[in-house]
Protein backbone atom coordinates (compact mmCIF):
# COMPACT_ATOMS: atom_id res chain seq x y z
CA UNK A 1 0.00 0.00 0.00
CA UNK A 2 2.47 2.32 0.88
CA UNK A 3 4.64 1.25 -2.25
CA UNK A 4 1.87 1.56 -4.67
CA UNK A 5 1.41 5.57 -2.76
CA UNK A 6 4.71 7.07 -3.27
CA UNK A 7 4.76 5.11 -6.81
CA UNK A 8 1.98 7.34 -7.24
CA UNK A 9 3.25 10.55 -6.03
CA UNK A 10 6.03 9.88 -8.29
CA UNK A 11 4.67 9.60 -11.97
CA UNK A 12 1.64 12.09 -10.52
CA UNK A 13 4.80 14.66 -10.52
CA UNK A 14 4.63 17.20 -13.81
CA UNK A 15 8.31 15.19 -15.55
CA UNK A 16 8.32 18.19 -18.11
CA UNK A 17 10.38 21.41 -18.23
CA UNK A 18 8.23 24.26 -17.46
CA UNK A 19 9.17 27.73 -17.15
CA UNK A 20 9.56 29.14 -13.86
CA UNK A 21 9.27 33.20 -12.23
CA UNK A 22 11.60 33.93 -8.95
CA UNK A 23 13.63 36.43 -7.40
CA UNK A 24 16.60 36.17 -10.29
CA UNK A 25 13.53 36.08 -12.99
CA UNK A 26 11.93 34.19 -15.57
CA UNK A 27 13.96 30.16 -15.86
CA UNK A 28 13.59 27.40 -17.15
CA UNK A 29 13.19 24.00 -14.74
CA UNK A 30 13.31 20.34 -16.18
CA UNK A 31 12.52 17.48 -14.26
CA UNK A 32 16.00 15.58 -12.98
CA UNK A 33 15.47 12.09 -12.79
CA UNK A 34 18.75 11.24 -11.13
CA UNK A 35 17.85 13.31 -8.41
CA UNK A 36 13.55 11.88 -8.66
CA UNK A 37 14.17 8.42 -9.04
CA UNK A 38 17.14 7.74 -6.83
CA UNK A 39 14.70 9.32 -4.20
CA UNK A 40 11.94 6.48 -5.65
CA UNK A 41 14.04 4.18 -4.62
CA UNK A 42 15.37 4.89 -1.73
CA UNK A 43 11.93 5.37 -0.28
CA UNK A 44 10.83 1.85 -2.26
CA UNK A 45 14.19 -0.22 -0.10
CA UNK A 46 13.62 1.91 2.92
CA UNK A 47 9.30 0.54 2.82
CA UNK A 48 10.89 -3.51 1.89
CA UNK A 49 13.77 -2.96 4.45
CA UNK A 50 10.65 -2.34 7.00
CA UNK A 51 8.40 -5.07 5.58
CA UNK A 52 11.43 -7.52 5.82
CA UNK A 53 11.81 -6.44 9.46
CA UNK A 54 8.53 -6.90 10.28
CA UNK A 55 7.66 -10.28 8.82
CA UNK A 56 11.20 -11.48 10.56
CA UNK A 57 9.59 -10.16 13.81
CA UNK A 58 6.14 -11.88 13.16
CA UNK A 59 8.23 -15.39 12.39
CA UNK A 60 10.19 -15.30 15.19
CA UNK A 61 7.81 -14.48 17.72
CA UNK A 62 5.46 -17.38 15.74
CA UNK A 63 7.96 -20.07 16.60
CA UNK A 64 8.44 -19.09 20.05
CA UNK A 65 4.54 -18.83 21.25
CA UNK A 66 4.58 -22.61 19.48
CA UNK A 67 6.76 -23.74 22.18
CA UNK A 68 4.11 -22.40 24.49
CA UNK A 69 1.31 -24.76 25.87
CA UNK A 70 -1.67 -24.70 23.66
CA UNK A 71 -4.13 -23.10 26.21
CA UNK A 72 -1.43 -20.09 27.24
CA UNK A 73 -1.38 -19.64 22.83
CA UNK A 74 -4.88 -19.60 22.64
CA UNK A 75 -5.47 -17.69 25.86
CA UNK A 76 -2.69 -14.72 24.33
CA UNK A 77 -4.13 -15.00 20.90
CA UNK A 78 -7.73 -14.03 22.49
CA UNK A 79 -6.77 -11.65 25.00
CA UNK A 80 -4.10 -9.73 22.08
CA UNK A 81 -5.23 -10.34 18.45
CA UNK A 82 -9.20 -10.40 19.27
CA UNK A 83 -9.70 -7.74 22.16
CA UNK A 84 -11.16 -10.86 24.39
CA UNK A 85 -10.27 -10.04 28.13
CA UNK A 86 -8.05 -12.26 29.68
CA UNK A 87 -5.67 -12.61 32.49
CA UNK A 88 -2.40 -13.79 32.79
CA UNK A 89 0.20 -14.80 35.10
CA UNK A 90 2.77 -11.48 35.68
CA UNK A 91 5.35 -14.08 34.78
CA UNK A 92 3.85 -14.84 31.82
CA UNK A 93 3.41 -11.60 30.41
CA UNK A 94 7.69 -10.47 31.56
CA UNK A 95 8.59 -13.64 29.67
CA UNK A 96 6.42 -12.79 26.79
CA UNK A 97 7.90 -9.39 26.81
CA UNK A 98 12.06 -10.61 27.58
CA UNK A 99 10.57 -12.92 23.82
CA UNK A 100 10.03 -9.59 22.39
CA UNK A 101 13.22 -7.84 23.27
CA UNK A 102 15.16 -10.76 22.36
CA UNK A 103 13.48 -10.73 18.88
CA UNK A 104 14.32 -7.16 18.34
CA UNK A 105 17.56 -7.78 19.45
CA UNK A 106 18.32 -10.03 17.16
CA UNK A 107 16.92 -8.05 14.89
CA UNK A 108 18.93 -5.32 15.64
CA UNK A 109 21.87 -7.14 15.28
CA UNK A 110 21.36 -9.12 12.16
CA UNK A 111 20.54 -5.50 10.06
CA UNK A 112 24.08 -4.48 11.62
CA UNK A 113 22.85 -2.02 14.36
CA UNK A 114 23.29 -1.56 17.84
CA UNK A 115 20.01 -2.64 19.97
CA UNK A 116 18.50 -0.26 21.97
CA UNK A 117 18.88 -0.10 25.58
CA UNK A 118 16.19 -2.49 27.09
CA UNK A 119 13.08 -0.62 28.04
CA UNK A 120 10.75 -2.73 31.03
CA UNK A 121 6.82 -2.27 30.46
CA UNK A 122 5.11 -1.32 34.66
CA UNK A 123 1.65 -3.24 34.21
CA UNK A 124 -1.28 -2.60 35.80
CA UNK A 125 -4.24 -4.33 36.79
CA UNK A 126 -6.05 -2.75 33.49
CA UNK A 127 -5.76 -5.65 30.76
CA UNK A 128 -6.66 -2.37 28.22
CA UNK A 129 -3.68 -0.12 29.51
CA UNK A 130 -1.28 -3.19 29.63
CA UNK A 131 -2.51 -3.72 26.31
CA UNK A 132 -1.87 -0.11 25.02
CA UNK A 133 1.64 -0.14 26.78
CA UNK A 134 2.53 -3.70 25.07
CA UNK A 135 1.17 -1.98 21.15
CA UNK A 136 3.17 1.29 22.04
CA UNK A 137 6.64 -1.00 23.22
CA UNK A 138 6.12 -3.31 20.19
CA UNK A 139 5.90 -0.27 17.71
CA UNK A 140 8.66 2.12 19.49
Amino acid sequence: MEKEQIRQEFYTRNMSTHTCYGESGMYVQGFRPEVYVLGLLEKQELIDRKIRRNRQRQDYFEAYCLTLPKTLQNGLRDCFMHGIECEFNESVIYKLLDEINEIETAIDYMEGLEPEEEKRIMLTDSIATNIERMCEFLNG
